[in-house]
């Protein structure tokens, strides 16, 4: 384990490894031999200046630690949102809230997540809770209604071969699961 930070840890300085999420050379070094990156970095204060440095990191940040991913060919990579994608809102909000960011952080953190994803149907987001996300994949793989209008969908992402790769550690996860448990 590793915590790569562009400040040294206090409390885990000998895990840490300095690196700066806007820096893609020192990235692709930090990610050899690293399995999965837990990407928590985020420009989240009210003051930031200059205000481009919430794209820089929170947006840019995110693609440059997919790329580095890829080329270390790192399994997975959980990515943190922030509730200031759904704005000021009167109650308690869940996924299936409306989307409305009201400053650059909540901007930044919403255009690294990729809402057309969301808004085309070929995501979902299930929280954090594990037996949601096990459930929503099962859910998935068993239900042919569902999984047909989602793979009937246009993908808007990227080379289309993301789904294989999802699908692949799903399984992976699902069978060690199941493997462990009996």
């Amino acid at each position: 384990m590793r915590n790569l930070d562009k400040n040294l840890s206090v409390d885990f300085s000998e895990l840490s490894t300095i690196a700066d999420v806007r820096d893609k050379d020192a990235l692709k070094e930090a990610l050899k031999e690293v399995d999965v990156v837990f990407n928590l970095a985020v420009e989240h204060r009210d003051d930031v200046t200059p205000v481009t440095l919430y794209y820089d990191v929170n947006v840019q940040g995110a693609r440059n630690i997919v790329e580095a991913a890829e080329l270390n060919n790192v399994k997975r990579i959980i990515f943190t949102s922030s509730v200031a994608v759904y704005g000021f809102t009167e109650k308690e909000v869940d996924e299936s809230g409306k989307l409305r960011p009201f400053n650059d952080y909540g901007r930044t953190k919403l255009e690294a997540e990729r809402p057309e994803g969301i808004e085309t149907g070929i995501v979902k987001l299930v929280g954090t809770d594990r037996n949601r996300i096990v459930d929503e994949t099962l859910e998935l793989l068993d239900n042919p209604l569902l999984y047909e209008k989602i793979s009937g969908t246009v993908n808007p992402y990227g080379d289309g071969k993301a789904a294989e790769r999802i699908v692949k550690i799903l399984i992976d996860e699902i069978l060690k699961n199941e493997f462990n448990s009996s």
